[in-house]
């Protein structure tokens, strides 16, 4: 398998978890049910957890220098803006960790602001995904042999094994799905 093809594969997950974003945001707009803080935590887990230490990783650490020495052309400000989503989403989760505290500790704007901050980081994710899957990753296909992908596939799965046990991408994942029974199905 190409590494492209196994990043495109965790975008879908990592799009579903932007459903449950969305989803989990407008309740808490809404206020018809409260949002238990354990979801609230649960969100930045899988953020913390996967999206950030595994998924960002395996592009920063792997396939985008990877992809440099191979000479990148105009793809390489899109590369270096892809980068910088990273650090603008790791900006959006801190802030979105700071209001799960405020929230935690009973201050009503807190929920608001966790929305607000879950919402701009739910964006930024589904935009940066679209210029990867569309610019980014074909520009990758056309530049990287296959028998380098399947290197670099071959890294990315090393770095997610060093990072990330099994058990715990299971727990992680099982309960992306819980919230998506709730959050991303009132969506449909």
């Amino acid at each position: 398998m190409k590494a492209t093809d196994a990043l495109k594969a965790e975008h879908r997950r990592i799009l579903l978890f932007a459903d449950v974003i969305e989803g989990l945001c407008d309740a808490l707009e809404r206020g018809d049910h409260p949002v238990p803080a354990q979801h609230l935590g649960w969100v930045l887990d899988f953020v913390a957890q996967y999206t950030d230490t595994v998924h960002h990783e395996k592009e920063e650490e792997v396939l985008f220098p990877r992809m440099k020495r191979a000479g990148l052309g105009p793809v390489d400000t899109l590369v270096a803006s892809a980068l910088e989503d990273h650090r603008t989403g790791r900006e959006q989760v801190r802030n979105m960790h700071e209001a799960l505290r405020w929230h935690q500790a009973g201050v009503a704007p807190a929920a608001a602001a966790f929305s607000r901050h879950a919402r701009t980081y739910m964006y930024l994710l589904r935009h940066h995904i679209a210029v990867e899957d569309t610019v980014i990753f074909p520009k990758a296909d056309e530049i990287l042999s296959n028998a380098v992908q399947e290197d670099l596939a071959a890294d990315c799965d090393a770095l997610e094994e060093d990072r990330l046990d099994a058990g715990r991408r299971e727990q992680l994942f099982f309960r992306l799905d819980k919230l998506a029974e709730v959050y991303a199905a009132a969506r449909d």
